[in-house]
This record gives structure tokens, C-alpha cells and sequence, in this order.
């Protein structure tokens, strides 16, 4: 805000031709230093403000503004009023005619004291000429040294002005230093001395040339009565009015012989009523004008008179027009005006101004030319160098396309290449069983080796009679689904035990079997923990008797340890039943198909599990909400599908794992190092299945890499770290896992650990 308020700003005469002046603030005082002007949204379009001559100054507004310089005092700290010195402009119509919202009356524009304001001497500035603009202010200060250098303007001659060194130097403690944006973008480095150190920061009135004439003296001696007369008492200082008003002067009588009896009439009115005997159109227009001062809130002087006022220059300008009317004194009258003295001269600097002015136009507009083709070119550029880095990133697309296609036929070439040479393996063994065989047939070995094979199958027969005709099992056709197949036999098992179907619950099935040998379920009575151990085991084809089992001992089932190589399930309900049982303890000949699952009590139900048992497989929490849709008992001939190893889920679920983004790797390798800082490392082991899940889950489920790594850590990592953290640690946890729901919600799950 301005009102109240001392500012440093910088002036320009944006139109010369018809006087047009205006100011950027730059800097306001508070409290002793000057602050940089924050309110230039206030003051649009380009945070100015237009100059509008006092009434007081009108005839010499255009020679003080132009004489005032570069910098400029706006004082208005005697002006609180939002609309005492500025106010909006009744010309703003927000086009190339009026730039500047805002009006301020010259009055309280003034010229900055003397060594107030310093501009910054360029670097490597020597003595001598001086190159380029003319600085603003006629003092220069050296930012290092603190020397203050004088700039000497040009003369009349053409030729470039002068600097050099005065030998004072100014203290760093006084001074403060701005480097400004100006006019149209232009920087300005200065220096100002503090408001404190300073008598004041208004420089003194110049009076015009006119009111400084010498007061006359007498020849004669005063009076003895007069000299002992006391000196009147002196009137306070008031601005410099203009010089040719008087308001001591008698009044004049009118010359009556040369005038009409009307204009003697009108001549001789006293000042009581002047508007007697004019015409509509004068009292019209002299009404407006008192409204237009009134407006503005111009007090009317003490002094004033009905007598109108007229100044010097107005009756010359009236005088010479009246003059040029008549065609025969033309040259007379240039004669007389080219004899006055310096009137060529004038006249010649008012068109080398003008001159100037519309070449300064001229070069202005070059510049912006040339500043907005630079701009085109850079931007040019940069479009250039992105449609370079786009072109780079499409051929190294192709490149990678081109280098996937290739190892892929590579890799079906080597298939390829080992099916034809098993191919000629056992082609060589069978002619080598063949030749082998017809020697035998030659040599009477034949003969025996038939006795030997007779004998064995009929023991054979007759040691596995018994176990036939219980089982009578046949054999079982194996499949390899694909990873769509795969995920579509768990979400129908899941279905058919009345679980969630959805597609992650499904993917995280297929992927913790997959990974792991064992599964170890917790969760609420409701959450059918069982129900989803018949799930994994119907996905994989083991619903029958021969590779499903259920028992809560130690020792591995027999049925379900000659299903090798089919796919078995076995669930061990309670698993930390008893205060000693180690969940899977004493397992033993467990099969590479074979997965065990581990149902898990909650709170006082069951006792705690070790780190050792939680780290062996992954930990599933369910929840027990149901699904939506009505509900059903599982029917006994519910369907069931072929069953397929678990070699090839791992192949369908890996061969094409997705590869895992920047930034989960930067999310895992910030949550190792937090877990290190308390003393808690991961295994090499559990940080390898995370990764594999993680990836798993990205090909498989359309979940973002932040969930896939919350969900990792959730089944892996963190039930193993809550067993055995420190307190410590355990304390800092809800902070590391910030942004992690799963891994927040299992913190607050009554899980069978110790914490």
C-alpha cells in the first residue's frame, strides 16, 4: 500500500509529444530501511502510475518532470487517504491509448536529495569515456571499494560522456543495495543511502528563473523612525506560487478611450459578480471547470479574486496567433522572432528531440524484433532438441522390440535345437537296444532275460494285489494351463467356496503357492480360513482323497506322499494349539508338489509363533466379510479341475514377469534402510520372494506398484519383523509404513505373535 507511505520509484516519459509521464514504485521505506514493493498487482498493467500535473504547476509540469531525472520521491506520508493522492483513471480502457489505472498528482512527485541514490559502476569500468546509455544518476558508486565515480555528460559537441573517480567513498553501514527490474524488463543495479542517515530525503525546490529577481534597494537611508522600527515577524514557508501572479498590485483601471460602452462596462464589473453580461456557453464551460477542481479537492487560495487570471505564456501564445493571421507581416515577424536571442537554438533542440524521439521509437522496435525472434529461435530449439529426444526414445523402443524378437527366436531355436538332439539320443539308444536285441536273440540271452522278466511281474503282481484292489487307481492325465487358465480356476474355486472372487485375491493365491511351500492363514472365525485351503487345492486339481489330507499330527500322510508328482494340499488345523507345537514341526519327506497350510488361532485361542515358522512361508490375514451375493453350501459334486504340477504354474506365472518400476525399487530400498537404522535386516531369501511376488502380481492382477509392494510386505516381511523387532523399532513402524494400508492395517490385527 502507497497511501501514507515513502517510495523510491523511476520515472519515463512515455509519450514526449504530448508530455505524458509515469512511475514504477521500487521500494518503499518501513521503519527506517527501504523494502523491496510488493502491491504492483494493485497498479496494472504494468504495476505504473500516470503523472497528472498539479493545478499550481501547469505551465512548468513537462520541464520539472524531464529535469527530475531518472529516480523520483513519491511522498505521500501526509496522505493516509486510499483517494487523496491516487486514484483511478477516468482514461483506463484497458488499451493501447492508456496503459496506467491509476493517476497521481504531481505534487507529491519530488526529486530525491542529493547523494541519496547511486547507480552501481559496471565491472571493469575505467577512467575515461563512458560507453553506452547515459547512467541515471549523475554519481556512480563502486560496489567493492565503496569510491564514488562522476559521470560528465556530453556538450554541445557530438561525443560520448565521461567517468572518473572523486576520491570520497561512502560507509557500507549506510547504504543499501537493490538490483530492480525497470522499465520494459531492463535491470537496474543501485545503492541508497538509509532514511537515518540522511537530513531528508527530498531534495530542495528549483525556483524558476523568473521569480528570482533581486529585491530593490534605496539610494536614501531609511529613516531614524523606520530603522528602529522591529523587522515583521516571518511568514512560515509556503510553496513558490507562479511568478507572474501578484496579489499585492493595486487594482488598474481599465483603458476606457480605445473600448465600447459594453466592453467598459464589463471592464469596470467588480469582482462580486463575474458572470454578469456573459454568454450560456462561457458560464456552462466555467461551471464545469469549478466541478472538475472541486472534484479533485483543490482548495481555493485565500487571495483569490473574481478577476480571471492569465499567464505570460498564454497572452504570447494568443499575441503570436493573432499576428500570424495577417499574411503581410509573415516575414517581419519571423525576422523579429529569429533575432531573439537563443530562439534558433531552441527550436533546433526541439527538433533534434523530436529527431531522437521517433529514432529512440524506431530502435525500440528494432530491439523488440530482435528479442522476438530470439525467442522464436529458442523456442525453436527446444522443440528441436524434443522432437530429437522423442525420435531417440522411438528408435530405442524399436531397437528393445527388435532385441526381444531376437532373443525369443534364439530361445526357440535352442528348444528347438534340444528336442531334435533328445530326438537323436534316444533314436541312437533304440538302435542301440535294437542291435542290442537281435544279439541277444542270436546268443540265447533272449531266452533268459524272458524267464527273469516273467518271474518278477508275477511277484510283483502278487506283493501289490492287495493295495490294487483298494485303491484301484488309475492314471491321472496332467495339463499345463495357461496363465489366463490358471487365473481363471482360482477365482471359480475361490467361488465355490464362497470367498471373494476377485481378481488380486485370486493372483495372490496362484503367487503364494507358487513361491512357497507353506502358507500359514490367520484371521476371525468367519473368515473361513479353511474354506480358502480348499480353494488352493481345488485351483490345483487335489480335491480327492489321495492328495487332500487334514490332520493336526507331525508326521506327513502316506497317501499324499506317493501322489508325487501330482499336486497335494495338506491342511493342519490349530497349528499353535499347544504352548511346545512348532507350526510344520517334524514334516518330514514333504514332496516338491506338496504345499502345507497352517491354520493359525487368534488371540487367547492360540499361543504364539516364532520367527523362524512365520519366515518359512507367507503370512495370509483374511477378514471376515463375505461376499455380496446370496449364500449357498458347497455342493458334494462341486466341480473340480484336472490337476497340473506346481512346476508349471511357476512357468506360466514367470516366464513373462513384468519388470518391477524405478520407483518400488527406491520405496523397497528406503524401507531396508529405515529397518537397518533399528537394527533390523531382511534376508536374502525374504527380500528374493518379495521381488518374484511383486512381479508376479504387476503381470497378473491390474494393481498399481505401490499396492503389489504394500501386499509383499504385508505376507513376507512384516510378520517376521513385529516377532522379533525391538521396541524401538516397533514404536517407528506406523511412521515407516506410512502410505501402506495392508501393512498399517495388520499393525492393529490381534496377530499369534509376540510384541
Amino acid at each position: 500500500m502507497l497511501p501514507g507511505k515513502l517510495c523510491i520509484g523511476i520515472l519515463e516519459e512515455d509519450n514526449p509529444l504530448k508530455s505524458y509521464f509515469r512511475l514504477k514504485p521500487l521500494l518503499v521505506e518501513n521503519e527506517g530501511k527501504y523494502l523491496s514493493f510488493e502491491g504492483a498487482e494493485r497498479y496494472p498493467e504494468e504495476g505504473c502510475i500516470r503523472i497528472v500535473p498539479d493545478k499550481n504547476e501547469s505551465s512548468h509540469f513537462k520541464a520539472r518532470m524531464r529535469r527530475m531525472g531518472r529516480y523520483c520521491v513519491l511522498d505521500l506520508r501526509e496522505h493516509t487517504g486510499e483517494n487523496d493522492k491516487i486514484r483511478p483513471n477516468k482514461n483506463y480502457h484497458g488499451d493501447e491509448t492508456e496503459r496506467n489505472a491509476h493517476i497521481v498528482y504531481s505534487d507529491v512527485v519530488r526529486e530525491p536529495a542529493q547523494d541519496m541514490i547511486f547507480e552501481i559502476l559496471p565491472e571493469g569500468a575505467v577512467e575515461g569515456e563512458w560507453s553506452g546509455p547515459a547512467p541515471g544518476t549523475p554519481r556512480l558508486l563502486d560496489a567493492q571499494s565503496l569510491e564514488l565515480w562522476r559521470y560528465a555528460a556530453p556538450g554541445e559537441e557530438e561525443g560520448a560522456g565521461t567517468i572518473a573517480p572523486e576520491g570520497a567513498r561512502l560507509e557500507q553501514s549506510e547504504l543499501q543495495f537493490f538490483h530492480l527490474s525497470g522499465f520494459d524488463g531492463r535491470d537496474i543495479s543501485i545503492a541508497i543511502r538509509m532514511p537515518g542517515c540522511m537530513a531528508s530525503v527530498i531534495g530542495a525546490p528549483q525556483t524558476s528563473a523568473r521569480s528570482e529577481k533581486p529585491a530593490p534597494q534605496s539610494a536614501e537611508a531609511p529613516a531614524p523612525a523606520e530603522a528602529e522600527r522591529p523587522a515583521p515577524a516571518a511568514k512560515p514557508a509556503a510553496e513558490p506560487e507562479k511568478p507572474w501572479i501578484s496579489h499585492d498590485l493595486p487594482p488598474q483601471a481599465p483603458p476606457r478611450g480605445k473600448l465600447s460602452p459594453l466592453q467598459q462596462a464589463l471592464a469596470a464589473q467588480s469582482g462580486l459578480n463575474p458572470r454578469r453580461n456573459r454568454s450560456l456557453q462561457e458560464i456552462i464551460e466555467e461551471k464545469w471547470r469549478h466541478s472538475r477542481v472541486d472534484q479533485l479537492g483543490h482548495p481555493v487560495p485565500a487571495k483569490a479574486t473574481g478577476q480571471p487570471l492569465e499567464s505570460p505564456l498564454e497572452r504570447a501564445l494568443d499575441a503570436l496567433r493573432g499576428a500570424w493571421r495577417i499574411p503581410e507581416i509573415h516575414e517581419q515577424l519571423i525576422a523579429a522572432v529569429a533575432e531573439m536571442r537563443d530562439f534558433a537554438l531552441a527550436v533546433d533542440e526541439r527538433h533534434r528531440a523530436a529527431s531522437n524521439s521517433a529514432l529512440r521509437r524506431e530502435l525500440e522496435d528494432l530491439e523488440a524484433e530482435r528479442l522476438k525472434s530470439l525467442d522464436e529461435l529458442d523456442r525453436l530449439r527446444r522443440e528441436k532438441a524434443a522432437l530429437r529426444e522423442t525420435f531417440k526414445q522411438e528408435i530405442r523402443q524399436e531397437e528393445a522390440e527388435a532385441l526381444r524378437d531376437a532373443v525369443e527366436r534364439t530361445r526357440a531355436a535352442r528348444e528347438e535345437c534340444a528336442r531334435e538332439q533328445a530326438a537323436a539320443e534316444a533314436a541312437h539308444q533304440a538302435a542301440d537296444e535294437a542291435r542290442d536285441a537281435f544279439a541277444a536273440l542270436s546268443d540265447g540271452r533272449f531266452e533268459e532275460k524272458l524267464r527273469e522278466f516273467a518271474l518278477t511281474s508275477r511277484a510283483a503282481r502278487i506283493l501289490a494285489a492287495p493295495a490294487d484292489a483298494a485303491r484301484a487307481q488309475e492314471p491321472v492325465r496332467m495339463v499345463a494351463p495357461t496363465r489366463e487358465e490358471w487365473l481363471e480356476r482360482a477365482r471359480r474355486a475361490l467361488a465355490l467356496e464362497g470367498l471373494r472372487p476377485s481378481e488380486t485375491d485370486a493372483a495372490e493365491l496362484l503367487v503364494c503357492a507358487a513361491l512357497g511351500d507353506s502358507i500359514l492363514l490367520s484371521g476371525p472365525a468367519a473368515s473361513d480360513k479353511r474354506g480358502y485351503a480348499r480353494s488352493l487345492a481345488r485351483a490345483l486339481g487335489a480335491m480327492d482323497a489321495q492328495r487332500y489330507a487334514e490332520t493336526g499330527g507331525t508326521e506327513l500322510p502316506e497317501k499324499l506322499r506317493a501322489a508325487s508328482p501330482l499336486p497335494a494340499v495338506l491342511v493342519i488345523p490349530e497349528a499353535n494349539g499347544a504352548p511346545d507345537a512348532r507350526v510344520e514341526r517334524g514334516l518330514c519327506g514333504a514332496t516338491e508338489n506338496l504345499i502345507v497350510a497352517s491354520i493359525l488361532a487368534e488371540g487367547g485361542a492360540g499361543f504364539p509363533v516364532s520367527a523362524e515358522a512365520l519366515e518359512r512361508g507367507f503370512f495370509l490375514r483374511l477378514e471376515g466379510e463375505v461376499s455380496a451375493s446370496p449364500w449357498k453350501p458347497v455342493p458334494t459334486d462341486a466341480e473340480s479341475f484336472p490337476p497340473a504340477a506346481l512346476s508349471q504354474l511357476r512357468a506360466a506365472l514367470f516366464s513373462e514377469m513384468a519388470e518391477l518400476p524405478v520407483a518400488l525399487e527406491r520405496r523397497l530400498q528406503k524401507l531396508r534402510d529405515a529397518l537397518a537404522r533399528h537394527g533390523v535386516r531382511l534376508s536374502r531369501r525374504t527380500l528374493d520372494l518379495m521381488w518374484r511376488y511383486c512381479g508376479a502380481m504387476l503381470s497378473l492382477a491390474k494393481i498399481s506398484a505401490g499396492e503389489a509392494l504394500d501386499l509383499a510386505f504385508a505376507r513376507k516381511a512384516l510378520p517376521c519383523i513385529l516377532a522379533e523387532a525391538p521396541v524401538e523399532c516397533l514404536m517407528e513402524m506406523e511412521k515407516l509404513l506410512s502410505g501402506m494400508p495392508h501393512c498399517l492395517a495388520l499393525l492393529h490385527a490381534p496377530l499369534p505373535i509376540h510384541i
